[in-house]
Formats: structure tokens, sequence, C-alpha cells
């Protein structure tokens, strides 16, 4: 059934009256060429009681003006009618993609009579004609499957898909009814990828040619990523690496896979291959210990049984195996020695030692077992040539070993007068460690003569504290760091010996001196912080130790218990910071009551007084 289009009135006199209207209808529409013939309708007639004559009148169709053909004629319209002139087919070829917004089109009717002529145009949007179909596909690894949609707008449509990839070209499928299916990625692609990351991957071009029948409708294309999969054994490069370890550790072990810890050296050969086009770009080993190659080599005094051997390819994938050997926990040969006398003024020498020391076998076999040796020699220190050596009894205990429960005596023939040198040597089946030592004339604490008596050593306080750095005794004086005691106590520059031990003993500075006490802030002669330790004298003779540094800007608290024989008892107390020159009262307290008090009387009434501050260094 036609579609009612447009309508317009004649322009002449009385032209109101009277009308022409247009319809349409899709007559057809033809995929193959992309075009849609389309029906015109003309009509003219009278909208009410007025009629027209005329000696002529025809009506026209077309696209336009220009293309306008004649369709029918007639020479009048009666009153009251509606009249059937002609009708046009017009055919429209639409656009590459199918659309047609804009059909365009023009009407006529045109008299010699007084009605004058009536026309019409227009554009109309018109059906799309269903052309090439879109297509999509997802990421795919190569060697693995990508998966193709077509999205189609007829059914009967066929595809022909094509790709290209870095220049690699080919027909995935030819006129193909299906609209999804899967294409694994062909292996000749890995050789497309040799230099890009495998997280990169590059893109391929998918071309979906459209058939209705054999007519080609169009192409459309789209872009899918193509990596390679670096967890495929297809891809990641293999690796190995042969380890050889020094021939001493071969020996000591009687095996080639026992690693004897920091002491070992093992050189080790990486093999490894690139496949499918890539690379081998780097290798690598790293050691359980932390040392390291990145490449073949010897890693020396190898502290670890295992080894991470690594290749990467040229598309930056990582291969990695491990090598385990067996690990000989060795303990690395130590001694530390005493030679000593044991009195300052006799002639016996003795020794103590303890060590380290690997106390089990190498490999499996009894002949592996450790072995140790410890020996010593001395001379005269003014001598050049040593003495033979003497062979030692360790006492083995786990991994360590000594001189036992009692020193080792060496001799009694050491004339406490010289000098000695002495040398002991350790040695298992690795490692050989020597120790030398001397051994001092003797001296004695402190000798006498007809008119002297001398200390050679420092005499200390029981405190640790150093009192006489030098103390001799001459006739009838004392001799006191270079400076003579007489019997009456005097020194000889005139200073009470009292004096002179003073000045060995650290005495307080006095900061703050008040006989009748002061509440509330005071002032210090020096800064607080110049001082480790301050003792501040307050009520009743309490005194409390502040340190500065720790204190910081913290508060003390001064405070004291009172009680009488009236039944009266009560707590005082305050508390303070300490700041340079200034210890400042913050806050006090008074808490007190009397027996015949139903409460306690509760106050910030200061009742602390400070009478001394002292600061020590």
């Amino acid at each position: 059934m036609a579609n009612f289009l447009k309508t317009s009135t004649f322009n002449g006199t009385n032209g109101s009256h009277f009308k022409i209207d247009l319809y349409y209808d899709i007559y057809s529409q033809n995929i193959t060429t992309n075009e849609t013939v389309v029906q015109y309708d003309l009509y003219a007639g009278s909208t009410d009681g007025y009629s027209a004559s005329f000696n002529w009148g025809a009506g026209y169709i077309g696209a336009n003006y220009e293309g306008r053909s004649e369709v029918g004629s007639r020479n009048n319209i009666p009153k009251n009618s509606w009249n059937f002139i002609g009708s046009r087919q017009i055919t429209y070829t639409h656009n590459a993609d199918g659309t047609m917004p804009n059909a365009s089109y023009y009407a006529l009717f045109a008299t010699t009579g007084d009605i004058g002529n009536a026309d019409l145009s227009g554009t109309i949007a018109l059906p799309t004609i269903p052309r090439a179909s879109s297509i999509v596909a997802t990421d795919a690894y190569v060697g693995s499957g990508t998966i193709i949609n077509i999205n189609r707008a007829v059914d009967t449509f066929t595809h022909t898909i094509t790709y290209s990839f870095d220049g690699l070209t080919g027909t995935i499928a030819s006129k193909t009814s299906n609209t999804t299916f899967g294409w694994i990625i062909p292996n000749d692609f890995y050789t497309k990828l040799t230099n890009t990351n495998y997280e990169e991957g590059k893109n391929c071009t998918l071309t979906c040619e459209t058939f209705n029948g054999n007519t080609s409708l169009g192409t459309k294309t789209t872009t899918f990523k193509v990596r390679v999969d670096a967890s495929s054994n297809d891809v990641k490069p293999s690796v190995d690496a042969t380890i050889t370890l020094d021939t001493t550790t071969n020996n000591l072990t009687g095996a080639t896979d026992r690693i004897i810890k920091g002491m070992t050296d093992a050189t080790i050969s990486i093999t490894a291959t690139a496949k499918n086009g890539s690379s081998i770009s780097s290798r690598s080993v790293v050691c359980g210990d932390g040392q390291s190659l990145t490449g073949n080599g010897t890693i020396n005094n190898v502290e670890s049984g295992n080894f991470i051997v690594s290749a990467t390819d040229s598309r930056g994938i990582t291969n990695s195996t491990t090598k385990a050997l067996t690990l000989v926990e060795y303990v690395t040969l130590t001694i530390n020695p005493t030679f000593y006398r044991t009195q300052p003024t006799n002639n016996t020498i003795a020794l103590t030692f303890t060590g380290n020391y690997f106390n089990d076998k190498f490999g499996t076999a009894s002949s592996t077992a450790n072995t140790l040796t410890v020996k010593y020699r001395y001379k005269l220190s003014t001598a050049t040539t040593w003495g033979n050596y003497t062979t030692l009894t360790a006492v083995k205990d786990g991994n360590t070993y000594s001189n036992g429960t009692n020193p080792i005596t060496l001799g009694t023939g050491f004339d406490y007068t010289k000098e000695y040198d002495f040398e002991i040597v350790a040695t298992d089946r690795i490692t050989t460690v020597t120790k030398t030592a001397k051994v001092l004339e003797g001296i004695p604490v402190f000798d006498w003569g007809k008119n002297d008596f001398k200390f050679n050593v420092p005499v200390y306080q029981e405190s640790g504290n150093e009192l006489l750095d030098y103390t001799t005794v001459s006739g009838d004086n004392v001799i006191l760091d270079g400076k003579t005691i007489d019997s009456t106590g005097i020194v000889d520059n005139g200073t009470a010996l009292n004096t002179v031990l003073s000045n060995k003993i650290e005495q307080p500075t006095v900061l703050y001196n008040n006989t009748s006490g002061a509440s509330g802030n005071i002032t210090l002669s020096d800064s607080a912080s110049n001082y480790s330790m301050l003792a501040i004298v307050y009520t009743r003779g309490l005194v409390q130790f502040v340190y500065p540094s720790i204190l910081g800007s913290g508060q003390v608290g001064l405070n004291y218990y009172w009680r009488d024989g009236t039944g009266g008892a009560g707590f005082f107390g305050g508390f303070y910071t300490i700041s340079g020159t200034s210890i400042t009262l913050v806050t006090a307290l008074r808490y007190y009551f009397y027996s015949h008090q139903s409460k306690p009387t509760i106050d910030t009434t200061n009742n602390i007084a400070i009478y001394k501050v002292l600061g020590y260094k």
C-alpha cells in the first residue's frame, strides 16, 4: 500500500481550493547492485465545492525538477474530487555502506487555467541495503587459537577471511557461511617475533570480504594481538649447566658433587638454546650464598650447594634450572692462644687455647675424616732462630677444641728477666692457622730497697678510679705524682695531702645555694645541660638526683611525708621542669588532715623549699 508523502495547493486564482498529493512505495531493493526502486503516485483534486476547467493540464514526477517526466494529463478538476494523474518509478543507488538517508523527489501539476500550478519536493530516507559484514577476533599466542566472530546482515551472505602479519599473508576461510570459528596461529609467525618482547607482541590484520552469491559486497578489517606464550616449553629457552669443583675439594670428599663450605671453588659452564627463531641474549648463575655470574666463570669460596642457572632470549623470556650439590658444613679452623707467666717473677710459662674445628668427614668414607694438629715453638726475642715444634694434645668438643680443663705448663726454665716469642700452629686437612705472641720479662707489683719503696703498677681506689699514678717511698718521705709528702702530710709546695687527693676525685659544682631555702622558681649559675647529673637538696634535707639528658622536657617531683604528735599527717609535693638555668615550679599539691577533721584538706599551696643544687659532670 502506498504511503502518503506530501501535499501542495495551486498558486493561481482560487488555487487554495485545489491541491496535489504525492504517495510513494518501496518497489524493490537489489543487494547486488546496491539500488532501491521507489514508485511515486500523483493525485490532483478539489478540497470543497469549487471546480476548475482549463484547456491543458499535465502531471510530472522526478528526482528533481530537471529530471521530471510527464506521467499523465487532464483538463478539469471537478468539485470535491480526488483524481489519479499518474505514476513513475525512480531508481536510487545507495552509499557504499548500504545507506541512503536523503533520496530526493519532485512533483508538478501544471495548467493553463486560472488556478495556476502546484508543485512539491523533498527527501526521504530509504531502508539500508545489507552490505559487507564486520569482523572481530580475540588476541592469541602463536600455536594457539584465536576466536573469529562475523556480524553479517543477511543469513545467506558468505565470507572470505584473509590475514596479514608483518609480511606474511594467507587465506583462513573462503566463502564460509560460519560466523564463529577458531583459527590456530601458524608457527611461522614466530619468525616475525624474534626480537619482539613476548608481552608486547604484534598486530595481525584480518580482512573479511562479504559475498551475496558470487557478488562481492565489500570488505571490512580488524586487528588482534599475536604474542609468544612465555610459559610454553616450545618457546622457553632450554638451559643447563656443568659445575666442576676444584681438585682439592674432589680429593678431600672422594666425590665430584660435594662442596666444602667456604673453601670450594666452583667453575660453571652454561648451555642455553633458544627456540623458534629467537636468540640467547643473556646467561646468569646465582649461588645460594648470594654470589653470581653473568656468564661462564668461577665462584670462589662457595658457601651454598644450590645454583640457579638462567638464560634469557631475545623476546625477554627467561628459563631457569636449579643445580643442587651436597654442601659439607665445614667449620673454618681458628685458634686463640694465651701465653703467660704464672707469676710475675717466676720462670714458669703456661698456655691456654681455644678454637673452632670441623670435627666430621668431608665425604662418606671414613678416610675422608678431618684431622687436627696443634703445635708450638719459641725463642728468645733477641734470637733469630726458632726452636723445634712441640706437639700439643687438643681436647675436642663437637666443632670446638681447647687445651682442656687445666692450663698447659710449657716449662719452668723461662728466665723471668728475659722476653720470649711464641708461635702456635693449628692444622687440619684444609687450613693452617698460625698465631704469634710475646711474653715479656716479669715485673714485680712493687719493690723496695734500702732507702726506697716503689709501686710498679697504678694504684686504684676500690671504686676503680685511679688514685695514685706513681707512688714511691724515699727515706722518710712519700713521693706522690712527683710531689714529696713529708711526715706532717704537707707536700713540698705547701699544699695539704687531702688537697692533692681531692684533685684525683671529682668534686661537684654548686649551681645554687640558699641557706633559707626558696619556694617556687630558682635560677642556677650554669645551664643544667652542661652536667650529666644534678643533686637537688630540698625540704628536710631530702635529695633528689636528676639526669637532665634523660628528663628532657619532662617534670621532676619533689615531695615528702609529714606527721606530728597531735594526730596530724599529710603529703606535700611539687612538680618542676628543668631547662637551661631555670628550675620552674609547674604545680604544687598539699594534702593533710587532723584526727578531728571529717575529711582532709587539699589545695595547691607550695610547702617545698629548695636549698642547694649540685652539678656533676
